[in-house]
């Protein structure tokens, strides 16, 4: 008997994950095609724009003095991420640098992180970059995987790597982490001035970080889109 053509299953389409919708008040780190070369100063070309540019005039940011006159520094501010590890950067200009081989004093950052929405104060990941007293390399961080300070031009330009797994944070789109982050403040007469507390770095309500509330809120983001040129046209 003449059958039937055979039934051709076709193949199941994978299932494509669902990105979280991003909250308005989320800062949004760019994936990542490549990691960032650590030995060289911040680039647009190798780390996109800052998320964010932060001085004493940035709402939810503080300016403090501590053991003596915190500099009126700004500070623009990288996050980007790949599979592995969430990548920060920060560039600021400094006139006046202070170093110290002491960890968290002298020129540079230190950031608390938390996985999720919701800011802890305690069970952070605390990742720390700051001017050893030689004024040309980066104090210690426990928790960063890799740091580095370069100075170029008259800048600051710090960076640190942490892995994502360590944090808590699933590497996904769309995966939030509370934050709050001091530039810290070093000078040459002062290795630990002061700092600038984006964030109630100290908890709300320290004298530390006055007048300070919010934590901010980072989401993990999709690569940017690179637009092809056109192609000109043929007369």
């Amino acid at each position: 008997a003449l059958g039937a053509a055979p039934v051709v299953e076709e193949p199941e389409e994978p299932e494509v994950p669902e990105v979280p919708e991003i909250p308005e008040n989320a800062l949004v780190a760019p994936k990542l095609d490549a990691a960032p070369d650590f030995s060289a100063a911040i680039t647009e070309e190798a780390w996109g724009k800052p998320v964010a540019t932060i001085n004493k005039g940035t709402a939810n940011a503080v300016l403090h003095n501590y053991n003596g006159t915190a500099e009126d520094v700004s500070a623009d501010v990288y996050f980007r991420w790949d599979s592995e590890y969430l990548y920060i950067g920060m560039v600021s200009a400094d006139s006046d640098l202070g170093g110290h081989d002491d960890s968290w004093v002298g020129d540079g950052f230190q950031i608390r992180f938390v996985a999720g929405s919701e800011m802890a104060y305690e069970g952070f990941t605390d990742v720390y970059v700051t001017l050893n007293g030689d004024l040309a390399t980066a104090g210690g961080s426990s928790a960063a995987a890799e740091k580095n300070i370069v100075i170029a031009d008259g800048k600051l330009n710090v960076m640190a790597k942490v892995a994502l797994a360590d944090m808590g944070v699933t590497a996904a789109e769309g995966s939030l982490i509370s934050f709050n982050m001091l530039r810290i403040s070093g000078t040459a007469a002062q290795p630990y001035a002061g700092w600038l507390s984006w964030g109630p770095f100290y908890g709300v309500g320290s004298g530390n970080n006055p007048g300070v509330t919010d934590a901010n809120l980072l989401a993990l983001g999709a690569a940017p889109v690179v637009e092809e040129p056109e192609e000109p046209e043929v007369p």
